[in-house]
């Protein structure tokens, strides 16, 4: 299961699984090159990182980058922190606002060449990028790692957990 990610990956991680113990690790995956499916589109991995710290295994931190260029616009979606809640932001070069990056990933044009149907779209898009976009995102790293089955789980009070499975 590949979960929307096509990469090479390079690096390595050091596990120790001592009884008793959390399971810690050390060391850092990195995306020699690659593609990210998101919104039904390849982007271009310009940066991707997996960054184990030396804590328990399931809470590494991630730097991904990926990009649609269209003529003269860089479009693309970013995720940096922790694997389980990363922060998801959308950006461009120039800088455009998030409806219009959005367009330029999805459509490769402008909001402004869209239809209103599809700019409805794109509005609801946005405002759903950063709740559904770490769970996404955590999905895509495991399946690149052969992780098969990846999800996050909600516990009592504001606890969460990421459910890790082959």
């Amino acid at each position: 299961v590949t979960y929307n990610i096509d990469a090479f990956v390079e690096g390595d991680v050091t596990v120790r699984d001592v009884p008793g113990q959390p399971t810690t690790a050390s060391g850092e995956l990195r995306v020699t090159r690659g593609t990210y499916r998101a919104y039904g589109k390849d982007l271009d991995i310009d940066r991707g990182r997996l960054i184990c710290t030396g804590g328990p295994i399931d809470v590494p931190e991630v730097d991904l980058r990926a990009v649609r260029r269209v003529e003269n616009v860089t479009a693309g979606i970013q995720a940096r922190g922790r694997l389980q809640k990363p922060e998801v932001t959308l950006f461009s070069e120039p800088a455009l606002d998030q409806a219009n990056i959005l367009s330029y990933i999805v459509f490769g044009t402008s909001s402004q060449q869209r239809g209103s149907t599809e700019n409805a779209w794109l509005a609801q898009a946005v405002s759903a990028l950063t709740v559904a976009g770490g769970e996404q995102l955590i999905r895509d790293v495991g399946g690149t790692l052969g992780i098969e089955d990846v999800r996050i789980a909600s516990g009592a009070g504001n606890s969460t957990s990421v459910m890790l499975g082959t």
